[in-house]
């Protein structure tokens, strides 16, 4: 392999410890290195399973959607998926709609590419973060459904966020 082929690869593999895009379909996933959660242990005969202590994720679930609240260009944020109908598994992600002020969105900024700027430095497991100005929100079928699947998150309940109207966590 040609040096410079090698230091491409290299500073290509470098960047992505910081932050990672995987393409699912018509969404990108960006993701940066995850902060392990307090976890339980069940033994099984020779097998130990764990997964994330609910209350501790919610913590972080909460918090971080408080220091999104608090930003002026966020209009509400939604949980959605598996963890808005109850249903995650050990294996699940974390589904959030972020809505923002149309302002705030760039009209030939997709909504995959403002994911960066709202991902949390750290957050103990996967997050999915699905970005959209209220005026794209409107006009997508898929965010439509996720509106009505989704849960809002509870404004009052959010640490330093102020008391616009929201639904409940869980």
């Amino acid at each position: 392999m040609r040096q410079a082929e090698a230091d491409h690869r290299h500073a290509r593999s470098s960047r992505s410890l910081k932050l990672h895009a995987e393409v699912w379909g018509p969404c990108t996933l960006w993701t940066r290195p995850t902060t392990p959660l307090p976890s339980r242990v069940r033994s099984l005969s020779s097998v130990k399973v764990f997964w994330p202590d609910k209350d501790a994720l919610e913590g972080h679930l909460k918090r971080y959607v408080a220091s999104l609240l608090v930003r002026e260009e966020v209009v509400d944020v939604y949980l959605c998926g598996s963890w808005a109908k109850g249903t995650h598994t050990v294996a699940s992600d974390v589904d959030l709609l972020i809505l923002i002020n149309d302002r705030a969105g760039s009209a030939t900024q997709k909504p995959r590419d403002r994911m960066p700027t709202y991902l949390p430095d750290s957050f103990p497991t996967s997050l999915d973060l699905f970005v959209y100005t209220v005026s794209e929100a409107r006009r997508s079928p898929f965010v439509r459904h996720m509106l009505r699947t989704g849960t809002p998150f509870p404004h009052s309940e959010a640490e330093g966020a102020d008391s616009r109207p929201g639904g409940k966590l869980s």
